[in-house]
């Protein structure tokens, strides 16, 4: 089953938000925009308004594989206090389904708990929010099936690790290689040659 949940409010970060439903897409990844807002049009911190796919009291979590929390404040702060948010953390993580959070978004899945004793990264300067978790310095975190980023520069590397967790190496290669230029893809590949 791959199919996903991106989790929206107002005040979301979008490059956070719509490169993960971008480029998981373009692995023919199935991701949800989901609004918790009571309304389908979701406004950003810049002003970018999207139309979510469906709001969160309309979904069966039966459907979805994991959960994608992106940050922005007070997006993310207010996500955090959203009962039903922080219970479909704590089941998915009972199921052992894929849960991830950028930027501040880790701060939710502190907030539900998941994070005890797991590492994790967040934004820098917000470590104080992952409680009583393992704070890391990576760019990227992943504990089992939770995965976490520190920020929006690391976006597209994010997406690019989903990838490879749900569909593999093969498909992260793919998308990766549709979405940056030729040059850089050759400097990919001649890395990888050199076992680098």
């Amino acid at each position: 089953m791959d199919r996903y949940i991106l989790i929206l409010t107002d005040t979301f970060e979008e490059v956070e938000a719509l490169t993960q439903v971008d480029y998981l897409r373009r692995a023919d990844i199935k991701v949800d925009m989901i609004s918790i807002t009571g309304k389908l049009q979701v406004t950003s911190n810049r002003g970018i308004t999207v139309l979510a796919d469906d709001l969160i009291e309309n979904i069966n979590l039966k459907e979805y594989a994991g959960i994608i929390i992106p940050g922005g404040l007070p997006a993310a702060f207010d996500i955090r206090e959203d009962k039903r948010v922080l219970e479909i953390i704590k089941k998915f993580d009972e199921e052992h389904k894929l849960i991830s959070a950028i930027c501040a978004g880790p701060s939710v899945l502190a907030k539900a708990g998941v994070l005890s004793g797991r590492n994790a990264v967040i934004y820098p300067g917000m470590e104080d929010e992952l409680l009583d978790a393992n704070v890391k310095e990576d760019a990227i975190c992943v504990d089992d099936n939770i995965i976490t980023a520190r920020g929006a520069g690391l976006a597209g590397e994010l997406a690019y690790t989903l990838i490879r967790k749900i569909k593999g190496k093969v498909q992260e290669k793919q998308v990766r290689f549709m979405s940056v230029d030729y040059l850089l893809r050759d400097f990919i590949l001649k890395e990888e040659k050199n076992g680098k």
